[in-house]
């Protein structure tokens, strides 16, 4: 499994569904053609302890140089814009829309992957989303995520591929979202500095493919509160068997929306299951991890009504079986969103 979708595992957070922001359910397609979206204006602060991941968006997350692969990773802190938005285009009144952006929720999740895409509104039977997944800039992981005594180089780690998302199924509350990615570390030199065989070596490549299955249930219970419920598995079928691995996972999310105030927290718990044993410790680098997150949105009361301020507190763990691979992750975000 490719590092940077270490975080994103245990890091994804799903907005207040179908209210204030497009994060979490695709909206309703209107029946007239025209311009619509969302951008967000803000920053975020981002503290996190990981041996495994070098940057996002060019913004050093990870230290670079450790003293022993069996160290700890040591608490790293840094400032990161909040760039959210999405670009839709509806064609005409048969409810067909164009759309290009990158998700608050993907934000969030450090899941830097814009998206380019078509939706289509067919009645009863659900909003269908079907889009293609590239970079909107690469996220750096180490050439050699086990050297120790010397700062390690980053390297590129690309990934592109296709979504396909079913909303509202049938009228109803399911959603059904399938992602596949192509997934590309520029140079790999993952465990060089170990000593290992060739053998060894290769089980530790960590180009390869990913497949994602979400599927979610939304309640509404009454007009101002909703509930909604996410399993999820990830499959990672990487080059080395010591780095591909099955994820699964269960989030339960509650939101509250008011004329001002939209509030929404989720919980996450799950856990990953390695194919082989990391050749560098002799066991598999299985762990356990979770996440809570809390999310307040503040409508504005402009002449527009178009402006909002927001709020997100993440913070996320990961317990391992291999201490080098544990990792903790705090973020907190404000910015200013504005929906046309």
């Amino acid at each position: 499994m490719h590092t940077a979708a270490r975080i994103r595992n245990f890091m994804l957070i799903a907005l207040l569904a179908g209210w204030a922001t497009d994060a979490a359910a695709i909206r309703d397609i209107p029946e007239k053609k025209g311009w619509g979206g969302n951008f967000m204006f803000g920053a975020g602060y981002f503290d996190g302890e990981t041996n495994l991941v070098s940057g996002i968006f060019d913004f050093q997350v990870g230290n670079d140089t450790v003293g022993s692969i069996d160290q700890a990773p040591e608490s790293k802190d840094t400032g990161v814009p909040a760039v959210p938005f999405e670009i839709r285009w509806t064609f005409n009144d048969n409810q067909w829309q164009a759309f290009y952006g990158l998700s608050l929720e993907e934000f969030v999740a450090l899941d830097i992957a814009t998206q380019l895409g078509v939706r289509k509104q067919a009645g009863k039977a659900g909003i269908f989303q079907l889009g293609y997944l590239f970079n909107a800039a690469p996220s750096q992981v180490w050439e050699d995520t086990y050297l120790t005594g010397t700062p390690r180089r980053e390297t590129d780690l690309n990934n592109t591929g296709f979504r396909f998302q079913w909303d509202k199924i049938g009228g109803s509350g399911f959603e059904i979202q399938l992602t596949h990615r192509d997934v590309d570390v520029d140079l790999d030199l993952n465990g060089l500095s170990q000593g290992l065989t060739q053998a060894e070596l290769d089980s530790l490549q960590r180009d390869g493919e990913q497949t994602v299955f979400r599927g979610r249930y939304l309640w509404k219970l009454g007009d101002k509160n909703r509930l909604r419920f996410e399993v999820g598995f990830r499959k990672n079928d990487m080059d080395g068997d010591a780095v591909s691995s099955d994820t699964q996972w269960g989030e339960v999310l509650y939101g509250h929306g008011g004329k001002k105030w939209v509030f929404a927290g989720t919980l996450m718990a799950g856990s990953r299951e390695y194919d082989e044993a990391n050749p560098i410790y002799g066991v598999k680098t299985d762990g356990d991890f979770y996440s809570a997150s809390v999310n307040v949105f503040r409508k504005l009361q402009t002449a527009s009504k178009r402006w909002s301020l927001m709020g997100t507190a993440v913070h996320s763990e990961m317990d391992n079986d291999v201490q080098f691979h544990e990792t903790t992750l705090t973020m907190f975000m404000v910015g200013a969103q504005y929906l046309f």
